[in-house]
């Protein structure tokens, strides 16, 4: 049989994998392209091979590798199983996203250790989950990843958190190198995405907006029910973007607006202050937000000047390099312990 971790691998680069791992990236859902991306940049860039298999698909469309179930009333196409169980059997080490699902012949709690893995957690399945998740790492000594959000952090025991959001702003042009009539932010384009309008506090911010609509030409993107493509397509012309009043942290949404040049309003907390005190996000509560979008929208040189900060902080720190560097080390730091780095050769095509 043909070596399934080949199978997206350019042949200029087969040389350069041989001595690499077979990393499967396992997750119930591709969360916003998440688990296809890591997955594409190890392949492109270190000398390990990656294959990625999301349970469920949904109708966005990120990239694919296996899907199991393509449609829920269909059962796993027997090739399609096939082929997932003999990636996850060849696999040297697992990037899990959030959970595992056992599936065919496959019980991911015979193959699953604390040397072999690493789950990274997101958003509100981590907080709704914590007790539970705090004690499978405890009894198994597997390793987690959380995002830089307390909220996540808090009651959920060790986790790396020195991981930011993965996003290539150098394939993003900002609004303000688009067409000339853009600059003039006449009118001011303000978008937002209600995927969640309690979370966000979406309808407190739309009354906002009403409010502001009366002093200032707004016009209002609202992207919901979209595919990804389609969202991106109609958040490129924004200006300004509000994120949410939740949980005091800034979310790949945010990343994308500010890497599109906007200036993004969020709330933020102490804890996020500590890990990115340089971050040009404007933060917002829910008494401050009409105040901040009041002052922001009286001062058009302002928008432009958060929204260059906000596309230089993205290509600093969400730069996809940096972050498949950061994967790759975590992974020898699970499987090897702490060790010195010496002229370690783990990275291609960079």
């Amino acid at each position: 049989m043909i070596d399934p971790y080949l199978k997206n691998i350019p042949d200029i680069d087969i040389p350069k994998k041989e001595k690499g791992l077979n990393i499967c990236v396992f997750s119930d859902y591709n969360i916003a392209g998440n688990l296809t991306l890591i997955t594409s940049l190890i392949n492109k860039y270190t000398i390990h091979k990656a294959r990625c298999i999301i349970v469920i698909g949904d109708y966005l469309d990120y990239a694919k590798d296996i899907v199991l179930i393509k449609d829920p009333n269909f059962p796993i196409e027997k090739e399609t199983a096939i082929e997932a169980s003999e990636i996850i059997r060849k696999a040297d080490f697992f990037h899990i996203g959030r959970r595992v699902i056992n599936f065919a012949d496959i019980d991911f709690s015979k193959i699953l250790n604390r040397h072999n893995c690493v789950f990274k957690y997101f958003g509100s399945y981590l907080r709704d989950n914590q007790e539970l998740i705090r004690k499978f790492h405890e009894e198994s000594g597997i390793h987690g990843v959380s995002g830089n959000d307390w909220t996540m952090k808090e009651n959920s025991g060790f986790m790396h958190s020195h991981f930011t959001h993965i996003y290539d702003a150098k394939n993003v042009i900002p609004w303000y190198q688009q067409a000339s009539d853009n600059l003039k932010l006449d009118p001011i384009r303000i978008v937002h995405s209600p995927t969640n309008r309690g979370f966000k506090k979406t309808d407190l911010f739309l009354k906002i907006i009403e409010k502001l609509k009366k002093d200032f030409n707004i016009d209002l993107i609202l992207l919901e029910g979209l595919s990804n493509s389609e969202c991106m397509k109609r958040k490129s012309v924004a200006h300004v973007a509000f994120d949410q009043i939740s949980v005091g942290a800034f979310g790949l949404t945010a990343v994308e607006s500010m890497a599109a040049g906007q200036a993004v309003l969020c709330s933020i907390s102490n804890f996020v202050e500590s890990v990115f005190p340089d971050h040009p996000v404007i933060p917002v509560t829910e008494n401050t937000l009409e105040a901040e979008l009041r002052l922001l929208l009286s001062d058009k040189a302002r928008i432009l000047d958060v929204g260059i900060k906000g596309r230089e902080w993205v290509l600093k720190h969400c730069d996809p390099i940096k972050a498949v560097k950061q994967w790759i080390y975590l992974y020898d730091l699970i499987m090897n312990g702490n060790r010195m780095i010496e002229n370690d050769d783990f990275f291609i095509n960079t």
